[in-house]
C-alpha cells in the first residue's frame, strides 16, 4: 500500500515539475553524491541493479550491474540534474536509443523512484539505494 502511495506521489511530483517554468525551480546543480547504485524492487525492471556516475552537469554514465541490462552501459549527454530539496535529487536523461529516464533519489530514506518511457512504453519503478558516493 505504501509503495503504491510513493509511486503516485512520484508521478504527481514529476507532473508538477513539468508544469513549472524553469525559472521557478531551484536549479541547484549541486548534489550530495557523484555516484549512486540502486536496485529496482518494483516495476518492469524489478531486480535490476544500476550504477549512475555523474560526470558533470549535463553528462552521466549508467551501468547495468544485474537484471535485464546487466553488463550494458552508456554515457548520456542529454542530462538534467535538479536538487529538489536537502534530501531529494531528480536526475533525468534522454538515452541515445530513445528512452527518457527520470530518477528521484532520496538520500535520507534511501528510496528511489523512476519512470522510463518512450513513444510506446511507460514504466514506473520503485527501488532502494545500495550505495551513495
Amino acid at each position: 500500500m505504501m509503495n503504491k502511495l510513493f509511486t503516485k506521489i512520484s508521478v504527481i511530483l514529476l507532473a508538477a515539475i513539468s508544469l513549472l517554468p524553469f525559472s521557478s525551480l531551484s536549479m541547484a546543480h549541486g548534489h550530495d553524491f557523484s555516484s549512486v547504485t540502486y536496485t529496482w524492487t518494483e516495476g518492469a525492471f524489478k531486480g535490476g541493479k544500476y550504477k549512475l556516475d555523474i560526470l558533470g552537469e549535463k553528462k552521466l554514465k549508467w551501468e547495468g550491474l544485474a537484471g535485464p541490462e546487466k553488463d550494458m552501459s552508456a554515457i548520456e549527454e542529454k542530462v538534467s540534474i535538479i536538487k529538489l530539496d536537502d534530501n531529494r535529487t531528480l536526475i533525468t536523461w534522454l538515452e541515445a536509443v530513445g528512452y527518457t529516464v527520470t530518477v528521484i533519489v532520496n538520500t535520507k530514506s534511501g528510496d528511489v523512484h523512476g519512470v522510463v518511457s518512450n513513444q510506446k512504453e511507460h514504466y514506473m519503478l520503485v527501488g532502494k539505494t545500495d550505495k551513495l558516493k
